[in-house]
């Protein structure tokens, strides 16, 4: 396929550049927003290693900031956070990421009330993840602070600790954030693919019940989630009021066995199942909801 293939990294110089805003920041970088001949742009920076508290992430934070370089540069799909190109002198110093301005995806804003339209974000989401998984990526970090909102397009972002899943998977433990990783992934067991149906899973259910951390109801740390997650089969709590077919997508991503998970293919099939239910009033699994429950 023409956009699976790696292409050309543009490179540019500090000089091409103005008008610098900061816009985020978070434990390695900082984001700008700025003007790349008069486009406005993203422009992701890593901070200095002594800004960065942990010494475990100092140790392979530029070698991660390459590999978002890299991997974006290969995905080009819609539903993938553009990249433009570069800033390079010695070593990487900046990526150039078109500018979203809806920024990061904000679960409350959505819940049971505008389900039709948490369920288009959501399968934005996954059909980036789909097509990434088509060619053996595997994102490991998939949660909705990495979607970024541009005219109401959702874009899966941060692609740094993506990797090859490869025919024997993966064994680095621990990679992500606790509260939307896979019980193998916890436990340092090898895995591939299904582990980021898991994390989509955990961010599926976030949006359609509009909160921003999925153990909210358990007063339980990232942590603590992560070890009930590995060691009891802990899962965020279903409500009873969503459309049977909605439970069902979102239960079956978060399946013990990683192979009992469906692929990212049947997840954006089952979604659009989901999504044309929504639409029909009075419809299968509608429950006969008003209009007004669907956030029309």
């Amino acid at each position: 396929m023409m956009n699976s293939v790696r292409v050309p990294i543009p490179t540019f110089s500090s000089r091409d550049f103005e008008e610098f805003i900061p816009v985020a920041e978070g434990t390695t970088s900082r984001v700008y927003q700025a003007k790349l001949h008069g486009l406005k742009v993203a422009v992701k920076t890593l901070k200095p290693l002594d800004e960065i508290e942990e010494p475990s992430t100092r140790e392979h934070v530029e070698k991660d900031f390459e590999n978002e370089l890299l991997t974006n540069m290969r995905l080009r799909h819609p539903n993938i956070l553009l990249c433009l190109g570069c800033v390079r002198t010695k070593k990487l110093e900046s990526l150039i990421f078109e500018f979203c301005e809806g920024g990061r995806l904000k679960c409350s804003k959505y819940g049971p009330t505008k389900l039709q339209k948490g369920l288009e974000i959501c399968s934005g989401v996954a059909r980036a993840l789909c097509f990434a998984h088509g060619l053996g990526i595997l994102h490991r970090d998939v949660k909705p602070s990495q979607v970024l909102m541009h005219a109401n397009v959702p874009k899966l972002g941060d692609w740094g600790l993506a990797t090859y899943a490869g025919e024997e998977g993966c064994r680095t433990g621990e990679t992500g954030t606790w509260e939307f990783m896979a019980p193998e992934v916890i436990r340092s067991e090898r895995y591939g693919l299904p582990a980021d149906v898991f994390s989509f899973g955990v961010l599926l259910y976030c949006v359609i019940t509009g909160v921003d951390y999925p153990y909210m109801d358990k007063y339980l740390t990232a942590s603590q989630a992560a070890m009930g997650v590995a060691k009891r089969d802990l899962r965020p709590s279903m409500t009873s009021s969503l459309p049977e077919i909605v439970s069902h997508i979102t239960v079956s991503c978060w399946a013990a066995d990683p192979e009992a998970r469906p692929s990212m293919t049947r997840v954006v099939s089952m979604l659009e199942k989901a999504e044309s239910q929504c639409i029909a009033k009075g419809g299968p699994n509608s429950n006969g909801w008003p209009s007004w429950v669907w956030g029309w």
